[in-house]
């Protein structure tokens, strides 16, 4: 970028991806306000998107679906979920194998339905794992 110091700013409203694309030279450090406007997201993007800024992503928009692998959503939804408002009424849907375990974790921290495929295990401890699914 052109500058060395942290940028404050908010930034018009877009995608998930115009807006990490449009980003490029953006860091965590930088103060950006930021806000998803699409229904519909994948979860590397809104990953890609916290890195950019120090501040809360609004992303109150998303109410369908947000797709990913199950590591990128526990990073959303559990691990990093303070840096984001609005999550916790859309279907989720894993892109790829994952434990029980994760998709437990997922599940817990959404109201809308999960779409998962959990790895083979023994058929107790994988129904054990999950406690977050109707």
């Amino acid at each position: 970028g052109n500058t060395s110091g942290i940028v404050t700013a908010t930034v018009s409203s877009d995608t998930a991806s115009n807006l990490n694309t449009n980003l490029s030279n953006a860091s965590a450090s930088d103060s950006l306000s930021l806000t998803v406007t699409n229904s519909a997201t994948d979860a590397a993007d809104l990953v890609a998107l916290n890195g950019k800024t120090n501040q809360t992503i609004d992303v109150t928009a998303v109410a369908s679906t947000i797709n990913g692998d199950a590591s990128e959503l526990i990073d959303i939804y559990v691990t990093n979920n303070a840096q984001y408002n609005g999550l916790g009424n859309e279907t989720v849907t894993v892109d790829n194998t994952s434990s029980a375990s994760d998709v437990n974790s997922i599940a817990g921290a959404t109201s809308g339905a999960v779409t998962a495929t959990i790895t083979t295990g023994a058929v107790t401890s994988t129904l054990g794992a999950i406690g977050n699914v109707d």
